[in-house]
């Protein structure tokens, strides 16, 4: 998956993703479209993690089925 790394601009970034303390790590998810639809301050177990992807990735890939792309 994707991961910034990066100095004060960064830092700037996550903080307009709602990481207003500053707190590291910082994990943002986003849909497809771009918007937010999870943030964790600190360390994020698996689990957690796969359960805020899976639904994104499942309404994804029935989509794609809709518009004929699988």
């Amino acid at each position: 998956y994707p991961v910034l790394v990066g100095g004060l601009g960064a830092m700037a970034l996550a903080e307009a993703a709602g990481n207003q303390m500053s707190v590291l790590p910082y994990t943002v998810v986003f849909d497809r479209q771009g918007n937010i639809t999870d943030t964790f301050l600190g360390r994020v177990h698996k689990k957690t993690l796969e359960k805020s992807i899976m639904p994104l990735l499942q309404n994804y890939s029935e989509n794609a089925a809709q518009v004929g792309l699988r």
